[in-house]
């Protein structure tokens, strides 16, 4: 499910409030939020980008409209330095059991 929204501030400090929900799911570890908080966001892009790429913003909207970037940005960030540590030791797991049951194999 996505929102149509029409406001381009609105529609970025929506994003926003998205990205910060993810980086609370990831610091909960809650995978399944932020899976389903990842589709919701996309969708909400998906829907709403065409509409928000030729708006001619006031100084004001384009200031507010750089503020929500940079949260949306900054989030970004904190959830790739969270989950970057994790992501190694996975592919190092998943490497290990593929060795594990390649050795496994009779030659």
């Amino acid at each position: 499910m996505s929102v149509d929204i029409d406001d381009t501030n609105h529609f970025y400090q929506k994003i926003a409030g998205i990205t910060d929900q993810m980086l609370h799911a990831v610091k909960n570890k809650d995978w399944q939020k932020l899976s389903a908080l990842e589709q919701y966001c996309a969708g909400c892009i998906d829907a709403n980008s065409a509409k928000q790429a030729n708006k001619i913003l006031t100084e004001t909207e384009l200031s507010d409209k750089v503020a929500s970037l940079k949260k949306i940005l900054s989030d970004d960030r904190k959830i790739r330095d969270l989950l970057e540590p994790w992501m190694s030791e996975f592919t190092l797991l998943i490497n290990a059991k593929s060795k594990s049951q390649n050795d496994d194999i009779p030659s």
